[in-house]
């Protein structure tokens, strides 16, 4: 339990939620684990589907994408003698490689930095400073920025992704084609760096295989260094642990437990997974064995035609600007898909949105409530007889909510005041920050920034 303080939302947890409200942390996890597990039960079975606006797609299963990560991680250790607690940077828009690079990265026993793709070069050189990245996994559709972001940065090595690695060779060629001449979406990278698919070779033989890099760190050390604007707007990198990580999914799907134990799960995912939200489904689909189908870029939002036009969407995350723009679509109205689970986040639903998206799909939008700072959920609208429309819900187990108000006391039921958390899930801290942090909390309290209140 987060806190000792009176907690009334607590005598609505079901026997899984009280079971992870009374957990401080969750137990010691590594990715081999996390891997080996899916790889045991659900080797063959699709973890990641990248699918392109025109339908081509390439799908990679637990075993094929255990086998591609331990090349990464391996790569990254023994060719790049990079070593534990290094920062390899991430700038790639949803994609298989993405998938595969992250796992790697953690797998190495280094540090995850998502960089947005659509950066200027003068930002994505600022977090490369600010991390101290020692390598940057970049897609080639932005590689035009890529020169000027890097120039002066002699030790960094740069690998390159494109949007089609590991399909079929003949497609990817016709793909590759199609975008560098015809379409001239792939400029030149003059910078010296080595294609993904130099190094990373699928060879299943080593989908079984595990790594032991992840044992030089203990549960609570920083696997993720994700950037945010935060509560000051300036952008800095938030310490998050996979522990952390890991037991937040526990604490959401601990909501509601009958829909989370459902084989074979599909997410369409098309929040990006540069950002915590989008990245957080990827790694519930690995915790869940479900399925996740990348769509590389939402606009314009008939990319996600063929998407949904191939799939059974059991889960769905989106903000209230895509529910509406969806709804707007010919495509999507005229052969509305039937989705499971629909949540909402980052941004306040509008409630003739969430009707109209119920009335169309048959799916009922769960709000949540969270930010980078928490790792990505504090409160959920979950589903059940306690959802109301309107609301963010109340805090996931293991989670204290308050409210603090300017005189730095706290508020009563209804009054409103600054929204703050403690819980598992809080971050480790600002990298490389001591001054932040210590405004970033009160009295123990994470400083969300945010106004709210808590009704009865």
């Amino acid at each position: 339990m987060a806190d000792g303080e009176n907690r009334p939302w607590s005598v609505l947890y079901q026997d899984e939620a009280v079971a992870v409200d009374s957990i401080e942390r969750s137990p010691t996890v590594s990715i081999e684990s996390i891997l080996a597990d899916g790889v045991k039960t659900d080797g063959d079975q699709p973890l990641v589907t990248t699918i392109l606006p025109n339908g081509s797609e390439k799908t990679l299963s637990y075993k094929e994408m255990a086998a591609a990560s331990y090349a990464f991680a391996r790569y990254l250790r023994e060719e790049l003698k990079l070593k534990a607690g290094d920062v390899v940077a991430l700038q790639l828009p949803n994609c298989t490689s993405y998938a595969i690079a992250m796992l790697g990265i953690v797998r190495a026993g280094l540090i995850v930095s998502n960089v947005n793709p659509l950066y200027t070069p003068f930002e994505t050189r600022r977090q490369l400073d600010d991390c101290k990245a020692k390598a940057l996994v970049f897609i080639d559709l932005f590689g035009d920025k890529i020169d000027e972001a890097v120039s002066g940065l002699n030790d960094l090595k740069l690998i390159k992704v494109s949007i089609t690695d590991f399909f079929p060779p003949l497609r990817a060629a016709m793909l590759n084609f199609v975008l560098k001449y015809v379409r001239r979406m792939v400029p030149n990278v003059s910078t010296p760096h080595t294609a993904f698919t130099d190094i990373v070779k699928i060879d299943i033989t080593n989908g079984l295989k595990t790594l032991q890099y992840t044992n030089e760190q203990s549960a609570d050390d920083t696997n993720f260094l994700q950037y945010s604007g935060g509560t000051t707007g300036k952008s800095k990198g938030v310490k998050l642990s996979l522990a952390g990580i890991v037991h937040n999914h526990m604490q959401a799907r601990s909501l509601a437990p009958d829909e989370f134990k459902k084989k074979n799960l599909t997410t369409i995912l098309v929040l990006p997974l540069y950002h915590m939200s989008g990245f957080t489904v990827l790694m519930a689909g690995l915790l869940m064995h479900g399925h996740v189908v990348l769509v590389p870029s939402p606009r314009p939002l008939s990319n996600l035609k063929q998407a949904f036009s191939k799939y059974t969407v059991n889960g769905f995350l989106g903000v209230n600007t895509l529910f509406a723009g969806l709804m707007k679509e010919d495509w999507f109205v005229t052969n509305p898909p039937k989705i499971g689970l629909t949540f909402s986040g980052a941004t306040a639903l509008n409630s003739s949105v969430a009707a109209e998206w119920e009335g169309l799909t048959g799916s009922k939008i769960y709000e949540t409530y969270g930010m980078t700072e928490a790792t990505a959920v504090a409160t959920w609208n979950a589903p059940g007889e306690n959802a109301r429309s309107g609301s963010v819900g109340f805090p996931v187990p293991g989670t204290t909510v308050r409210i603090l108000k300017d005189d730095s006391t706290w508020a009563q039921t209804g009054e409103t005041g600054e929204i703050v958390v403690k819980g598992p899930q809080v971050m480790n801290g600002y990298f490389n920050a001591e001054d932040l942090n210590k405004n970033a909390f009160f009295d123990g309290w994470l400083r969300t920034g945010d106004i709210g209140y808590l009704d009865a």
